[in-house]
């Protein structure tokens, strides 16, 4: 039994001794690993390592820890066997040996079975001869006792362990350390040995933001990079696409936008292409991938830096990459197909009209779907791939009402759009035209012999197709006149049609009635049972004009009475042209004797001339004789008409001497030289004597005039503005009340004011322009520097500013407001009257008198009151206002047609009158063509545009008189020159 008790205490100490080493050689490893692990992370840093080599260090480290683990307990293992322990037991107990002896004894002589402390009674030595088992036994039990005398700590103490806890602890502080105050390098390449494979950028100091990260892209379009980095860089930053497709090239082009710059791709990789970024303020990089047809990652990188990588995916259902229409309205219009983008206000057009729409998309298509919802149902339409362009579908629909469309695309795989294409549509009316009488006015008088011009002007949205003038007399059933009109239907007709009164037959007291009436050309007007050529659509008319045929003597008194003024110059002007014609064939006959010998007869040449000199001042005698015959209702006239009777007279006398001269058959070239030039020195004399007793006065007569007039218009105006400011007053104390009708009432209060604020600015103008054309003279320069004056005070004194606050209380709805500033304007003006006066009838302007005779001034005088009271103007205290009836003649809102017996229209050609000098409303014969007809285009008359077809429709309406006179009085001037 002794030696299983020294055996037990053996395999009891050697159990301690393979646990302290077990433990340490654990420890050891781990130490081990992790300095490996740390030497692979320190050279990852050096150099970046593959994921294989991440992978392979972490591998090798675990081989590392095993092998440290085997050597450690390989060498505990050795140390823990027989002999040595009970060696150990001999030197720590100092029994020179007798452990160790008895542990051989134990184990037998040859220390064959040393190796095993948990041997078997089978395996036990074999039977010794007595006396040696006994001493052998003493020396077992002797061994025992020592050996169970020394402890396990001095036989396997735990310094080993505890060094290699220690040594674990203080690796574990080391990484504690460095991932406390190298959070971001430990946690990186912590990830990147843990997990070699996978997406873990190697550490750096510098960190990168991408925009957009994770992207889906449309197929064929592209996207932009933006990278912000943490630190600046000194270095180019490298935008890397790395295809996910094993080896294949994504099919992309990078650029600079800024710039437009195409940058080629250089390879670093097969799968891998590099583009720049382009710097930007801030820190920020950028870069434009297009045309990305192909799943990739990409990344960005700058030297050893680099970020994440990032998916990219490709769109592949089809996008709409723009959409197109043409656009055919109906044929009936005559108008062209517009083709182009979706209008800002969607689609558009009559029923009928044909949309053909163009869809291009990202991907080869097969074809799409139009779907048309209107009046609430669905119609779907195909499209078809347009054979030219595989990207493009195209297909069809007509407008038949309001709604919209909606768009759909499938490509060739079959896949259809996930986004759709709306677009709204309107159906237009094709509104009924609108048609009016320019000429004559609604109330129009003509003389029975007179051409009646009929101006007719009609519009539509998409063309006239007829056109009508209706006739009737003394109330008799209306006769209808087709008028001519162009093809293809036009838009705006303005057509002139000369009714030949003296044909019809009438007599003073007749009255004729006129109205038009136009029809478009719209299909859908079209009666039942119509067919298809069946011209017309629908119509409107224009208001009744009432046209009264008037006696020659009423019609030459009532142009008297409105156009006096005008007949009185055109009646001393032609006096004067006829004068000045007459010098003009004398001079030109003195021209020719001049070049005749001054011995010699007068040729027949120049006799025959002669007499056709005689004729033509007999007729120049008579016309004027009729013009001094021709009275006006003016005081001038017939003071005037003295001297142009005394100016046919001597014509006459020159005449008759012209006469004698021709009857002279011995006449000699000197004595007619002679002749002529006496004739033409006193025909001189006259001509000089009628600029300065008739047209002289005349002139100033037409200066002055002007601005008396412009006197009494400020008066009305003042007027105007009082009597508005009295009908105002009862809207004090009321602002802005909820009443519909008091609204609509300071609406047209508002509008008023706005007029009559207008007027004014007007007036100020116009007084400023006839002070302009006053003559020169000290009397006519103290009438402009008062006119002058005058309207300087008025802009200066606050009226104009009183009407817009007027106006502005108004516009917010307050009555007190709107009184006050119209009050005040109203006080403002009334300081100015007296002023006003100073240089009108009453003031300077009469003053001005005094550089004529005292006859000739008071007939002047006279002759200015008399026009102002054929104007309308001239009286005062009369209504103005809304409800304010114009004070000007009634006759200055009518038509007067007929022939003029003041002028010879043949003679007024001859002495080059102008149109712009003929009596407004007198038809010029030589512009009337084909006299007879009812139909045609050219008229002529002042105050009225000449007829050019129509060429004058694209004239506003409106402006097209002024334009016509503008134009006139152009050719006019041309023609002179």
């Amino acid at each position: 039994m002794a030696d299983q008790s020294l055996l037990r205490t053996l395999g009891r100490l050697r159990r301690r001794m393979l646990v302290i080493g077990a433990g340490a050689a654990l420890g050891w490893g781990a130490v081990a690993a992790a300095a490996w692990l740390l030497a692979g992370a320190w050279l990852d840093l050096l150099v970046e390592l593959s994921p294989a080599q991440r992978l392979a260090a972490a591998l090798s480290a675990g081989l590392v820890a095993l092998a440290v683990l085997a050597w450690i307990v390989r060498r505990v293992a050795a140390g823990g066997a027989v002999q040595r322990l009970a060696g150990r037991l001999d030197a720590l107990a100092q029994t020179n040996g007798q452990i160790r002896s008895a542990a051989e004894l134990a184990l037998g002589s040859d220390g064959s079975r040393a190796a095993s402390f948990a041997t078997s009674r089978a395996a036990r030595p074999a039977p010794r001869p007595q006396l040696t088992s006994g001493l052998a036994a003493l020396a077992v039990r002797r061994g025992a006792l020592l050996a169970g005398g020394v402890s396990g700590g001095r036989v396997a103490p735990l310094g080993p362990l505890g060094i290699a806890a220690a040594a674990v602890a203080g690796g574990a502080a080391l990484c504690a350390v460095l991932a406390l105050f190298l959070p971001r390098l430990a946690e990186t390449q912590w990830r990147r040995f843990l997990d070699p494979f996978g997406d873990h950028p190697p550490y750096s100091a510098v960190t990168f933001e991408i925009s957009p990260g994770y992207a889906r892209v449309v197929y064929g379009e592209g996207f932009e990079v933006r990278v912000t980095a943490d630190k600046p860089l000194s270095s180019d930053v490298e935008l890397v696409l790395v295809s996910r497709q094993d080896g294949r090239q994504p099919t992309m082009d990078a650029a600079h936008e800024p710039e437009s710059i195409h940058h080629p791709l250089s390879t670093a990789h097969p799968a891998e292409q590099v583009l720049p970024m382009f710097p930007e303020a801030g820190g920020r990089w950028r870069a434009t991938v297009s045309n990305v047809t192909q799943p990739l990652e990409y990344y960005v990188r700058s030297h050893r830096a680099r970020s994440r990588r990032h998916a990219v995916e490709v769109i592949l259902a089809p996008r709409f990459a723009g959409v197109r229409f043409r656009v055919a309205p109906p044929a009936y219009t005559h108008q062209k197909p517009w083709e182009g983008e979706l209008p800002k206000g969607g689609l558009a057009g009559l029923p009928g009209t044909l949309v053909e729409v163009r869809a291009r998309s990202n991907r080869p298509l097969r074809g799409g779907t139009i779907e048309v919802v209107a009046e609430g149902t669905s119609t779907h339409l195909a499209m078809q791939a347009d054979p030219a362009d595989g990207a493009t579908a195209v297909g069809s629909f007509t407008i038949r009402g309001g709604g919209r469309i909606e768009l759909r695309l499938e490509d060739i795989d079959g896949q259809l759009s996930t986004e759709v294409f709306r677009a709204p549509v309107m159906l237009l009316e094709d509104e009924r035209p609108f048609v009016r009488l320019l000429q004559p006015p609604a109330v129009s008088f003509a003389t029975p012999s007179a051409f009646l011009p009929v101006v007719i002007s009609g519009e539509d949205d998409y063309g006239i197709s007829r056109l009508q003038l209706f006739r009737s007399l003394n109330d008799s059933r209306y006769l209808p006149l087709d008028v001519t009109i162009a093809e293809p239907p036009p838009l705006r007709v303005y057509e002139i049609v000369r009714l030949p009164l003296a044909a019809y037959g009438l007599a003073a007291g007749d009255e004729i009635k006129l109205f038009a009436r136009v029809e478009d050309n719209d299909p859908a007007a079209r009666p039942p049972g119509e067919s298809e050529g069946w011209r017309g659509g629908k119509g409107s008319e224009s208001s009744v004009v009432l046209v009264r045929i008037i006696s020659e003597e009423d019609f030459r008194r009532m142009r008297e009475q409105r156009d006096a003024m005008e007949l009185l110059q055109s009646k001393y002007r032609q006096a004067q042209r006829r004068m000045e014609s007459v010098a003009e064939e004398l001079e030109s006959l003195r021209k020719k004797s001049d070049d005749a010998p001054a011995d010699d007869a007068a040729s027949q040449e120049t006799q025959d001339e002669l007499q056709r000199l005689v004729r033509r001042m007999q007729e120049e005698v008579d016309a004027l004789r009729r013009l001094a015959e021709s009275d006006l209702p003016l005081d001038l006239d017939r003071l005037l008409e003295q001297e142009l009777a005394r100016q046919s007279d001597q014509l006459q006398r020159l005449q008759k001497r012209a006469g004698a001269l021709a009857q002279n058959k011995r006449l000699s070239n000197e004595e007619l030289k002679q002749a002529l030039q006496e004739m033409l020195d006193s025909l001189s004399q006259e001509r000089e004597r009628l600029d300065n007793e008739v047209m002289g006065p005349l002139e100033f007569l037409e200066a002055v005039q002007k601005l008396v007039q412009d006197e009494d218009r400020f008066v009305e105006l003042y007027q105007r503005q009082r009597e508005l400011a009295e009908r105002l007053s009862p809207l004090k104390g009321r602002d802005r009340e909820d009443d519909p009708s008091l609204k609509a009432r300071i609406r047209d209060l508002e509008a008023e004011q706005a007029r009559i604020r207008d007027d004014l600015a007007r007036l100020l103008s116009d007084i400023e322009e006839h002070a302009g054309q006053l003559p020169d003279g000290d009397e006519t320069d103290a009438l402009r520097d008062s006119a002058l004056e005058f309207v300087a005070a008025v802009r200066d004194s606050g009226a104009t500013e009183a009407m817009v606050e007027a106006e502005t209380g108004l516009s917010e709805f307050s009555g007190t407001r709107g009184h006050a500033g119209a009050k005040q304007a109203a006080d403002i003006l009334e300081k100015f009257l007296s002023q006003c006066k100073g240089f009108g009838q009453d003031g300077v302007a009469r003053a001005c008198l005094g550089r004529f005779s005292p006859g000739m001034a008071q007939s002047l005088q006279l002759t200015i009151g008399q026009l102002l009271a054929g104007a309308g103007l001239g009286g005062r205290g009369q209504g103005g206002g809304g409800g304010y009836s114009a004070r000007r003649s009634t006759l200055q809102n009518v038509g007067l047609f007929g022939n003029d017996p003041l002028l010879d229209q043949q003679a007024a050609q001859r002495a080059g009158l102008r149109s712009d000098q003929r009596p407004r409303g007198e038809l010029a014969p030589a512009a009337i063509r084909g006299e007879g007809r009812y139909g045609g285009t050219g008229y002529d008359s002042s105050g009225v545009s000449q007829a050019a077809g129509g060429a004058e429709s694209i004239v506003p309406l409106r402006y097209r008189r002024k334009v016509g006179r503008y134009f006139q009085r152009i050719a006019d001037e041309i023609g002179d020159e």
